[in-house]
C-alpha cells in the first residue's frame, strides 16, 4: 500500500498583504422592501482583510435595515 503522505505538500503562509490583496472585492446587496420594490446597494472596498470586510458590510446592512423601518413607519 502506497503511502499518502509522500504526495502531500504544505501550503506557503499566506502574508498579511496577500490576505488583503484577496480582499479587494465588489459586493452588492439587494433588500426588498415590505409594500414592494427593493434597494440595491454595491461597494468595493479594497485592502481589507476579512474581518474589516465583514465589520463594513455590517455597518451597511444596519444602514439599510434603518432606512427600511423609517420608510414603514412613515
Amino acid at each position: 500500500m502506497k503511502n499518502n503522505q509522500e504526495n502531500q505538500t504544505t501550503a506557503p503562509a499566506v502574508t498579511e498583504a496577500e490576505v488583503k490583496k484577496m480582499m479587494n472585492s465588489h459586493t452588492r446587496e439587494i433588500w426588498n422592501l415590505p409594500h414592494g420594490g427593493r434597494v440595491s446597494v454595491s461597494w468595493q472596498l479594497d485592502n481589507l482583510t476579512a474581518e474589516e470586510h465583514h465589520k463594513y458590510k455590517q455597518c451597511v446592512d444596519m444602514a439599510i435595515a434603518r432606512m427600511i423601518v423609517q420608510l414603514e413607519l412613515g
